[in-house]
């Protein structure tokens, strides 16, 4: 692996598991290994909730070049109405598009075994949770929904 995998290798062993109680339009923050701040932030669009969120530093650890590598991996996020979203280096805005499930199936695969991703976060409109990609992978081992997927973590 090179220096960015091994960074995101690190960056996935200190994720937690927990549930974040959101309302829609509220923003709620998380703190990963005390380094790594995610802001978390739900709203609504046409009746579909999104999720958008960034990955920020809470100190000087890593440079400004190396977070961008980091980002350009393409952290991403499944809700469970189908949205996909995925982190874009672009004056800290997030890109948000949707998908049908076959694709929404596919992508989680991909990601997840090609092992680019150190999160996933599931929504509904209430609650969301961020969880280790290592602790789901044998849950993603054989086809599930994304509903199913959601009520296994």
């Amino acid at each position: 692996m090179n220096k960015y995998e091994l960074l995101i290798s690190d960056l996935a062993q200190h994720l937690t598991v927990f549930d974040l109680e959101l309302s829609v339009n509220e923003t709620c923050q998380a703190v990963i290994n005390d380094r790594y701040n995610v802001n978390i932030e739900v709203s609504t669009n046409y009746d579909s909730i999104f999720l958008y969120w960034q990955l920020a530093l809470s100190d000087t650890i890593l440079s400004e070049d190396v977070l961008h590598k980091l980002l350009s991996f393409g952290y991403m996020g499944l809700a469970t109405n189908g949205a996909f979203f995925s982190i874009n280096k672009s004056d800290e805005l997030i890109f948000c598009r949707r998908v049908n499930s076959e694709e929404l199936t596919s992508l989680v695969f991909t990601k997840i075994f090609d092992g680019f991703v150190d999160a996933i976060i599931y929504c509904d409109k209430e609650v969301s949770r961020l969880v280790k990609s290592s602790e789901v992978a044998v849950s993603l081992s054989h086809n599930v929904t994304s509903e199913d997927f959601f009520l296994r973590v």
